[in-house]
């Protein structure tokens, strides 16, 4: 069972959680996304041609770029993300996320990413290392 992102809403706050694909109850990805998704973040991701895909057969990376989907097509004004991108799937859909997320920001939205990923973390404004469970630099770009 490969691990994936659950989605938790709470007001203006959206989390992401690794968790076991064993939580969901299946369907497709359309069904798992919803109504309220952004189809342009759909198609800039390219997630259309695996719209109708099972959900609980997806590969992980498909499953890391739908919960990014939908936290970015969701109305929080603050987006944490833990982790949510592996190698394979930042390969796949990382630059058009990093678009995206800089698009969000430009529209006033602040979006905190952990990452081990050295291109996701060159992307961001302000840099937060952090070592042996302490802030040890951080960077304004």
């Amino acid at each position: 069972i490969y691990p994936l992102l659950i989605l938790v809403m709470t007001g203006h706050l959206f989390f992401t959680l690794q968790e076991p694909s064993h939580h969901l109850s299946g369907g497709t990805l359309k069904e798992f996304l919803g109504d309220t998704i952004s189809i342009d973040v759909i198609q800039r991701l390219g997630l259309t041609p695996f719209l109708s895909m099972d959900i609980l057969a997806a590969p992980p990376w498909l499953c890391q770029a739908a919960v990014f989907a939908a936290a970015l097509s969701s109305d929080c004004t603050v987006l944490a993300l833990d982790e949510p991108f592996d190698g394979t799937a930042f390969d796949i859909f990382g630059p058009a996320a990093l678009d995206l997320v800089a698009q969000a920001c430009g529209n006033g939205r602040s979006i905190v990413i952990v990452t081990h990923h050295d291109a996701v973390a060159s992307a961001a404004h302000r840099l937060i290392e952090i070592a042996d469970q302490r802030v040890c630099k951080v960077t304004d770009r």
